[in-house]
């Protein structure tokens, strides 16, 4: 007796045709249930996104045209690039690069320089944690737009590549200066914007974080433009560091969120302390004035 061949599975357009003229049928016949274009679909979704369903579309225009599949993809290629930019902004890679221009104002200036970047940074990194324990515990809200959570993400990638860009503008000359200082601005806007288009944070909450960005880079560059000029020679070993920074956040990913344990702060400020109470939107207090 011949063993039958195992039949072939269909491709994807193939499987959601399929799927979109048993939907047809089904109707036709007075069938009830979710449709199984629709299941196949957010399937195909789950699948592509790592278990992340995304916002849905029509199935049977995926089913009986090529282009939704298509638009899919790129959203998906979206996410991803959006992912990897905000990535740059996290502490896993900022933080090894705060400690780069540590080591450099160290060998080429003072400790003394060395360590007032360090005080700064320090001072940033608290600010933004403490309004974030207030933010979580009170629920402040500015012109109907969420200020729960000011972006680390941005405060930190405007503090540091800031500070190379004040470096770079220094200490470079000719198409250095200009690409190091435009890269800087490149990836601190790349950053913010990720935060927003991610959904991780709003535009107020991104707004406030580059803002305490700022204030930290105006505070180094003015204790920065006090040193003695000296030239910037961006060594390869330097710039290997950097890319072996960035790779290794992006194969390991962000483990270095402090979220959670800054929203179990917030909920026992909450609950042991009235600092909140009954507050109204912050808002409300600008309209006052």
């Amino acid at each position: 007796m011949r063993r039958a061949l195992p039949r072939p599975r269909p491709r994807r357009g193939q499987a959601l045709r399929l799927a979109a003229v048993r939907d047809l049928q089904r109707r036709a016949e007075g069938g009830a249930g979710r449709p199984d274009a629709d299941r196949l679909a957010t399937r195909f979704r789950r699948k592509e996104h790592g278990g992340l369903e995304l916002p849905r579309r029509d199935a049977r225009s995926h089913a009986l045209n090529g282009k939704g599949a298509a638009r899919t993809v790129g959203h998906l290629n979206l996410w991803h690039v959006n992912k990897a930019i905000s990535l740059l902004g996290s502490t896993s890679f900022v933080l090894p690069v705060a400690g780069i221009l540590i080591v450099m104002l160290w060998r080429r200036h003072s400790a003394i320089s060395a360590a007032r970047w360090l005080v700064v940074l320090a001072m940033l990194m608290g600010s933004v944690a403490l309004l974030k324990i207030l933010g979580h515990a009170c629920g402040f809200r500015l012109f109907d737009d969420r200020l729960t959570s000011p972006s680390g993400h941005a405060a930190l990638a405007a503090a540091v590549y800031g500070a190379v860009g004040v470096m770079a503008a220094r200490s470079l000359d000719g198409w250095r200066r200009g690409v190091v200082v435009l890269g800087a601005l490149g990836l601190v806007v790349g950053v913010a914007a990720s935060r927003i288009l991610l959904r991780y944070h709003s535009v107020t909450e991104v707004v406030v974080g580059l803002g305490l960005g700022g204030l930290a880079v105006a505070a180094f560059a003015q204790s920065f433009n006090r040193l003695t000029p000296s030239r910037l020679n961006l060594s390869p070993l330097v710039l290997a560091l950097v890319v072996l920074f960035g790779v290794a956040t992006y194969a390991l990913g962000d483990r270095t969120n402090a979220e959670p344990m800054l929203k179990h702060f917030a909920y026992l400020l909450r609950e042991e302390s009235p600092v909140c109470g009954p507050m109204p939107p912050l808002n409300s207090f600008l309209e006052r004035l």
